[in-house]
């Protein structure tokens, strides 16, 4: 189960305060944990994208709104992170970075099409920078079909 507060709120800038969303969040986490350990299921915590590097700011302001968003999930010692729905690999690399200082084990999933991020780089070469990364699971083309997914598996074409 994923915690979403912080997506909401920094990745569309929605109107709460930083405290309500912190709230949620430690909420959702805390609500979270109790249905895993009711099935012996684990908690993960759901790392998203951020304004800051569509807005063209610096690698190191980029890492501090994650950083942000990490915290939180580890003072609630979720059991893994994961990054997910970014669409530049590049956005990707630095998440995956941030999460892995945490100590915990970390998913990155893109949400990307047959051609690639939205800078243009290809699949491939997005699966092999989160890799590179240090991801422990990482998945490149959650933005389209199944049907487009498996012929290009197979290697029948973009």
């Amino acid at each position: 189960m994923g915690v979403w507060c912080v997506r909401v709120c920094d990745r569309y800038r929605v109107p709460f305060f930083p405290w309500q969303c912190r709230g949620i969040n430690d909420a959702a986490c805390r609500l979270a944990r109790e249905v895993a350990e009711e099935g012996d299921g684990l908690v993960a915590g759901g790392l998203s994208q951020t304004p800051t590097y569509l807005s063209g700011m610096s690698k190191a302001d980029t890492q501090k709104e994650f950083q942000k968003q990490v915290d939180v999930f580890v003072e609630n010692k979720v059991d893994f992170l994961i990054a997910e729905y970014f669409e530049h690999v590049e956005e990707m690399e630095w998440a995956i970075e941030t999460c892995l200082k945490s100590g915990l084990p970390v998913v990155a999933s893109m949400c990307i099409g047959p051609e690639g991020d939205l800078h243009g780089i290809t699949v491939e070469e997005c699966a092999v920078r989160m890799a590179k990364a240090g991801a422990h699971v990482g998945k490149s083309g959650v933005g389209f079909l199944p049907s487009v997914a498996i012929r290009r598996i197979s290697g029948g074409g973009r």
